[in-house]
């Protein structure tokens, strides 16, 4: 099992990554202070952003979002996650 951990300051937003490999899963959480709860949005062709639920959801076998004291966590589960 291999844990990665990034703290990142991106547009403004304080974020922590966290990336856990185990087998052929990956498990992905980004962590915020904002009490913003996120939601899928429809891109133009043109935009640079508001593209990250899409792919996600696309990607992932499920995600979701867990509400901390200060902000939440968007989780994302890529491949077959052991039970």
């Amino acid at each position: 099992m291999e844990h990665v951990q990034v703290a990142a300051y991106v547009s403004g937003r304080h974020l922590l990554v966290r990336i856990r490999v185990e087998g052929g899963t990956i498990r992905l959480e980004v962590s915020d202070p904002s009490p913003v709860l996120p939601a899928p949005a429809c891109a133009l062709a043109d935009d640079e952003g508001r593209r990250g639920l899409v792919i996600v959801d696309a990607l992932a076998t499920r995600w979701g979002v867990r509400h901390r004291p200060v902000g939440k966590t968007v989780w994302a589960v890529i491949g077959a996650e052991a039970q």
